[in-house]
């Protein structure tokens, strides 16, 4: 999920800190210090969005190839609610979408016609939890793509 995502980008934040703190006088006799922290920095947080990038990929590719985005259009609510309209009402309630594609629970939009989606969650079912999970992010964060 988002948070642990943010808990990991954090703590590999901090470790990057810690070892700056410790041969910071090293590095400032050389007069090298912020430089390579700067470097360091923002190769770091490359590797971090170049993984999140990966994981929205595979949520995207499974939404693709399960036929998600036969009803699912990006931005048009049709037979099913759109992917913006998704990650509108389940933002931050990541938890109740994940229990509703596992088949466990009623959906947060327009329930009354969640019957239409039940042969879809039959096929969404067969996923592994990193998938499952990589399918969620993709549809909550549709508000984060441009449409």
């Amino acid at each position: 999920t988002k948070d642990q995502k943010n808990l990991i980008f954090y703590n590999n934040l901090l470790c990057l800190i810690n070892y700056y703190a410790n041969i910071k006088k090293y590095y400032l006799k050389k007069g090298l210090y912020m430089k390579r922290l700067i470097v360091s920095l923002i190769l770091a947080q490359a590797f971090l969005i170049s993984n999140a990038v990966a994981e929205n990929k595979k949520g995207q590719e499974i939404f693709e190839t399960k036929g998600c985005a036969i009803c699912h259009k990006s931005d048009i609510d049709t037979i099913g609610p759109s992917l913006k309209t998704i990650a509108t009402y389940y933002l931050g309630k990541e938890g109740s979408l994940l229990t509703y594609l596992k088949g466990q629970g009623t959906p947060i939009i327009d329930p009354a016609r969640a019957a239409v989606m039940n042969p879809q969650l039959i096929k969404i079912r067969s996923l592994f939890e990193e998938e499952m999970n990589a399918l969620a992010e993709h549809m909550v964060s549709a508000n984060d793509r441009p449409f």
